[in-house]
């Protein structure tokens, strides 16, 4: 069972790499003035990740009493828990004339783990350590990929600046089907246990809303505790939003841009961004 409501702290913890062949090349990206004046291309990249764990109920099992005085609903467990997140990914290219100490060089991209240890209402589910994400938190790049190298031109060497905000899931009017903001959505327990991350589309009132999932991240069986967490299910989140960033196939953030359909359409992300270049 749940801790009684606390106030939530943040945990900050190293999100190590799992790649050893990609090591930054020795020296610094600034230093002493030296011979190496330019020009340089610089590649920029980084990615932020904000997520929140949520529930969904075992909606089957739910029984309802009732008699001529009144009705009480007894509500079922908790069939499972799975993060929804949004996230911004950047990659950005340069022509710097700056002088450097190495004619060239290149850093991967590095990640802090920053878990709360509680949820949106303060309420604890055992201890946060670095081998687990908590109940909601973010997971943000400490130090951003860069590869310098000389300036060939710009054929080869295109300028670009590209700029993505998207998650894994849409909120959608239900008699619509059009996208609403997602915002306030996000740590709504008790609306993500209803619906349970089903998409639901029509035949509904102008009021509702339901979810529409992109992909339930990290799904843990029944009631959430912080000891059914391991290390090694965290790191590949990672790498998987940023795949979805490259092939495009997440919503905008806070409300998903609508289709040629007319529905949502999970579309954001840019194909510039490269999670090989992650530590």
């Amino acid at each position: 069972m749940a801790a009684p409501a606390l106030d939530t702290q943040i945990q900050k913890f190293t999100l190590g790499g799992q790649q050893s062949d990609f090591a930054p090349a020795s020296g610094a990206l600034s230093g002493t003035v030296s011979a190496y004046p330019g020009p340089w291309y610089i590649e920029r990249q980084t990615l932020d990740i904000h997520y929140a764990r949520v529930p969904a109920e075992q909606v089957w099992n739910n029984l309802c009493t009732t008699t001529l005085s009144g009705a009480s609903t007894t509500h079922a467990n908790i069939q499972s828990t799975f993060l929804v997140a949004y996230y911004t990914a950047t990659y950005d290219t340069s022509i710097s004339y700056q002088n450097f100490n190495l004619s060239s060089v290149q850093q991967p991209q590095e990640f802090t783990l920053l878990a709360a240890s509680g949820d949106a209402n303060g309420v604890s589910y055992g201890n946060v350590t670095s081998s687990t994400m908590g109940p909601m938190g973010s997971i943000i790049t400490s130090k951003p990929y860069i590869r310098r190298v000389p300036y060939l031109g710009t054929s080869a060497q295109p300028v670009v600046s590209k700029t993505s905000t998207g998650s894994t899931f849409a909120v959608i009017d239900a008699s619509s089907n059009i996208p609403h903001d997602a915002t306030s959505y996000m740590t709504n327990y008790n609306w993500w246990k209803q619906t349970g991350g089903r998409v639901v589309i029509g035949n509904g009132t102008p009021d509702e809303k339901h979810p529409l999932v992109v992909v339930a991240l990290y799904s843990i069986p029944g009631a959430y505790d912080t000891s059914k967490e391991f290390l090694v299910s965290i790191r590949p989140i990672v790498d998987h939003i940023g795949t979805r960033v490259t092939n495009r196939i997440n919503y905008a953030w806070p409300t998903a841009n609508i289709g040629i359909t007319g529905g949502p359409e999970a579309g954001e992300g840019f194909s510039e961004y490269d999670v090989n270049r992650h530590a």
